[in-house]
């Protein structure tokens, strides 16, 4: 499999949405951009003691940085990830390597994932416990995508060892 580098675009104000997108190592557009959420949820950050949902804290917002894909698990309602929380078929499993993500990780944070999951009755996308949210239909794109460089069937056997993953802000918010 090729080397593939899940490129997330997420804007301070999380409130907002960012964007994925698969990059080959050659820098071709495998797939995407989708739409990405990773704002944490404002009453469960509060009820855990984050209450302006730092990145670096547990139940923040997505934190910036590098992460290596760890593991792929199987999403849906006979696993331990439900559908309406993950999504009906997979999510990745991030585990931070630099930046403020490696930060976050040391303060105690863990459990981050880009999954799906329902969408709110408007079809908006939900916050998360700290995770990166797509669509079920962007995610069920993001895996195929993997599938098809990898040469595998089964989302939860896509090697992992050639994926890495980069959150960062919009290159405006980036010279700020």
């Amino acid at each position: 499999m090729t080397q593939v580098t899940i490129e997330i675009i997420l804007p301070s104000d999380r409130r907002h949405y960012g964007t994925l997108a698969l990059i080959e190592d050659t820098g071709a557009l495998l797939a995407g951009p989708f739409i990405a959420y990773g704002k944490a949820d404002n009453a469960k950050a509060a009820s855990e003691g984050n209450r302006i949902r730092d990145p670096l804290l547990e139940w923040g917002d997505t934190p910036n940085g590098e992460y290596a894909v760890s593991s792929i698990v199987k999403t849906g309602d006979e696993t331990d990830y439900p559908a309406r929380s993950y999504g009906p078929e997979a999510a990745l499993t991030i585990d931070p390597v630099s930046g403020p993500a490696l930060t976050a990780k040391e303060n105690g944070r863990n459990g981050i994932y880009i999954h799906s999951g329902q969408c709110r009755e408007d079809g908006s996308l939900r916050p998360t416990f700290g995770c990166v949210r797509l669509s079920n239909e962007d995610m069920s794109a993001v895996l195929h995508a993997l599938r098809s460089v990898s040469g595998v069937q089964d989302s939860c056997a896509i090697p992992t060892a050639s994926l890495f993953v980069r959150v960062r802000p919009p290159e405006e918010e980036a010279v700020l």
